[in-house]
């Protein structure tokens, strides 16, 4: 399925809730444009995660209005959406499989070509695997590891908007600058929504949104 070329998203009066109780948000507004990196904080239960599982159509419990250049959010599907948004959770999945398979998710994807990313192939000489070696599940990694699996499994596929949520919590000061690196590239082509607490994080985006 092709993805959406995105180049704004328009955010007007969002409220959404958890279990039609406890209102999380209200009147939210934001405008995002591609070639920006945007910096949303908040305390624990602000309502960070839950914008982007609305942005993914995995959240649909909200009123007001969504724009993905123009086109409102509730008339897209969610296979489109995952097309065309990329998500790096701070605990990312670890799947039964091999390491090529976590990255790849069995898409033709060159992964190496990618673990120059975030010097990920000293991370394989380090514990002693190649790209074949199988894991079992996220106890098979260490956090930073873990993280570093997440972030390429994002960027190896090219989409209009990338949400990265506490993505560099595990991660040591040389692969921090590499991830900010990472997306500073990205965003020449692309919306970058970031998720953090870190001050490396004000540092490196263009605007930061307090939630």
């Amino acid at each position: 399925m092709k993805q959406m070329d995105i180049s704004k998203i328009e955010i007007k009066d969002v409220n959404f809730s958890y279990k039609d109780v406890k209102v999380y948000r209200k009147n939210l507004n934001m405008y995002l444009e591609k070639g920006s990196i945007y910096l949303i904080k908040g305390k624990n239960g602000s309502g960070k995660s839950t914008l982007a599982g609305i942005l993914l159509k995995i959240w649909n419990d909200f009123s007001g209005t969504i724009l993905l250049d123009g086109k409102s959010i509730t008339n897209l599907s969610r296979e489109i959406l995952t097309e065309t948004i990329g998500i790096c959770f701070q605990k990312p999945p670890i799947f039964r499989d091999t390491i090529r398979n976590n990255i790849a998710l069995n898409d033709s994807i060159p992964v190496e070509k990618y673990i120059s990313l975030l010097s990920f192939y000293k991370d394989l000489e380090e514990m002693g695997r190649t790209l074949e070696s199988e894991l079992i599940d996220t106890g098979s990694v260490s956090g930073g590891q873990a993280q570093k699996i997440g972030i390429i499994r994002t960027v190896c596929r090219e989409r209009s908007v990338y949400i990265f949520d506490e993505p560099t919590s595990n991660l040591d000061s040389v692969s921090k600058k590499e991830f900010y690196d990472i997306i500073e590239h990205l965003k020449q082509n692309s919306i970058v929504i970031l998720f953090s607490h870190e001050a490396d994080a004000e540092k490196n985006a263009d605007f930061i949104i307090e939630l």
